[in-house]
């Protein structure tokens, strides 16, 4: 279990030790995944920023949660629209194959949550985020969530990630959020 810090800045540094000229993963993933600064941008693979382009990156990033916050809001209106617009005849009567996975107790989450392992979102982009649509079907079945502990939802690929790293040091299964016991009928669906 090595845990680094990373810190960005003036001069950005890891306790890995593998920071110097060039970026470590360490830094890059905070950069990339957490800071959400887009590859393109010049500013992801420099060695240090200044107080300005810190100041840049923050504001940017709120820029991006407040688009998808009303990208999520349009989305789920335009669901609901088209859930009124189809009415109560084709209600439940969703072919089998187009069946949701077994949600209940899921805490509900906006379109653009992301994954707390691998800070990807949760959902694609695109018609995924659209309740109702076969996209989001499918999106969903690649989603599990703690059904002992806090509810969260996670990537069923990066919860089996964790999963295999707990049993190969030799703990037992849990949420990676809220550490409670993760059920062994739950590890069957990842």
């Amino acid at each position: 279990d090595h845990k680094f810090r990373a810190t960005i800045g003036a001069q950005h540094a890891c306790s890995c030790g593998k920071c110097g000229a060039e970026h470590c993963v360490h830094t890059a993933f905070v950069l990339l995944k957490v800071l959400r600064v887009p590859a393109e941008n010049p500013l992801c693979w420099q060695a240090s920023l200044t107080d300005s382009e810190i100041a840049d990156v923050l504001a940017a990033r709120q820029r991006e949660e407040e688009r998808r916050a009303r990208e999520a809001e349009r989305a789920e209106r335009r669901a609901a629209m088209a859930a009124k617009r189809q009415g109560a005849a084709k209600k439940g009567k969703a072919a089998p194959d187009d069946a949701a996975p077994d949600q209940e107790g899921m805490l509900d989450f906006a379109v653009d949550d992301s994954c707390p392992i691998c800070c990807d979102d949760l959902l694609p982009e695109g018609a995924a985020r659209e309740a109702g649509t076969r996209e989001h079907t499918a999106a969903m079945r690649l989603l599990t969530f703690c059904r002992t502990g806090c509810r969260r939802t996670i990537h069923a690929q990066c919860m089996k990630h964790w999963a295999d790293h707990r049993v190969s040091v030799g703990e037992e299964i849990s949420c990676p959020l809220c550490r409670a016991t993760w059920p062994s009928e739950s590890m069957l669906e990842l």
